[in-house]
C-alpha cells in the first residue's frame, strides 16, 4: 500500500492481524505502525490486543518501571512492547536508570535524516526526555539545526526558573511577548522571547547548555552564537543576550539592560 494511503482505518485494519504492538511493528515493515505512532493512533489501532491491566498509577512508581525494563535488552523493544512503562520513565527522568543494563545499538551512517529525527522526537514530550532517551537522534538534530522543527510538539513549560522569571517581567510590559520560531533559507531558529510590535527579542542563555553542554555534543558555542546573530540580522530582527550567571548575580541590572534595549528605537 502506498504510504499516503495509510489512513486511520487502514492502520486499524492492518493492526487486526497481530496480537501485540511488537509483532505488528516488525511484521508490517514499520510503515503502518510508524504512521499510527506519528499520528497518535496507536492506542486506537491496538485496542484489540491483549493487555495486562495494572493498578492505577502503577507506572508512576520508579521501581515498577525498572523491574519492567529488566525484561528487555533493547530500548526500542521495551518502548514498543511496554509503552506505558517506557513513557513514564521518559516523563519522570528515570530512563537512564531503567536502561543501564541495555545494549546501546549504533545506528548505521545515514540513518538520521530530518524525517527520521522528527519521527524519533515524536515519542518524547520534552527536549530533555528526547536527549536522554535518544541521544544520537537529538544530537543529530541539534548539530544540523533541526531541533526547533523536531521539537515543535513538545511541552514548552520546561523553562528554568531564571528564564521563567525574565519572561514574566517582559510579558508584564508586552503581553504579546512569547517564544517564536523563524525560518530563512531552509534554516530554522528560535528566540526565547520575541516582542512582535517591536520586532525585537531577548535570548536567555543557560550557562551549562550554552557552554559545556554544547561542547559535549561537539558544538562550538562561539560559532553557534555567531551563526544565530547572523541569522537574525538577515531577517532584520535585533535581540540581546542575557546569561544565567548575569541574572543570578544582578537581576535588576539585567532588567534595566532589557528595558533600555526594548524602550529605545
Amino acid at each position: 500500500m502506498n504510504k499516503s494511503k495509510w489512513t486511520l482505518e487502514a492502520c486499524k485494519e492492518d493492526a487486526l492481524k497481530y496480537t501485540s504492538r511488537w509483532a505488528w511493528n516488525k511484521a508490517s515493515n514499520n510503515r503502518p505502525y510508524k504512521t499510527a505512532r506519528v499520528n497518535g493512533w496507536l492506542d486506537i489501532c491496538c485496542a484489540h490486543m491483549p493487555q495486562i491491566n495494572k493498578p492505577p498509577n502503577y507506572w508512576t512508581i520508579k521501581e515498577n518501571c525498572i523491574i519492567d525494563a529488566h525484561k528487555f535488552n533493547d530500548r526500542t523493544i521495551w518502548q514498543i512492547t511496554s509503552h506505558s512503562a517506557y513513557k513514564s520513565a521518559c516523563d519522570n527522568g528515570w530512563l537512564s536508570e531503567c536502561t543501564m543494563h541495555m545494549i546501546d545499538k549504533i545506528k548505521p551512517k545515514g540513518t538520521w535524516t530530518l524525517q527520521t529525527c522528527k519521527i524519533d522526537a515524536k515519542i518524547y514530550k520534552t527536549i530533555s526526555a528526547w536527549q536522554e532517551g535518544s541521544p544520537s537522534g537529538y544530537q543529530t538534530a541539534f548539530k544540523r539545526g533541526w531541533l526547533a522543527e523536531c521539537s515543535e510538539h513538545m511541552t514548552k513549560s520546561c523553562l528554568s526558573r531564571p528564564e521563567q522569571s525574565l519572561r514574566e517581567e517582559i510579558k508584564a510590559l508586552y503581553p504579546n511577548a512569547d517564544s517564536k520560531f523563524f525560518t530563512q533559507n531552509g534554516k530554522r531558529m528560535q528566540l526565547d522571547i520575541y516582542i512582535p510590535e517591536l520586532n525585537k527579542g531577548i535570548e536567555f542563555n543557560g550557562d551549562y547548555w550554552h557552554g559545556e553542554g554544547m561542547i559535549r555534543q561537539g558544538i562550538n558555542p562561539h560559532q553557534y552564537h555567531a551563526n544565530k546573530k547572523q541569522f537574525f540580522q538577515s531577517i532584520n530582527i535585533s535581540y540581546i543576550e542575557i546569561w544565567e550567571s548575569e541574572w543570578n548575580t544582578n537581576k535588576d541590572l539585567c532588567l534595566s539592560k532589557a528595558k533600555e534595549f526594548l524602550f529605545n528605537p
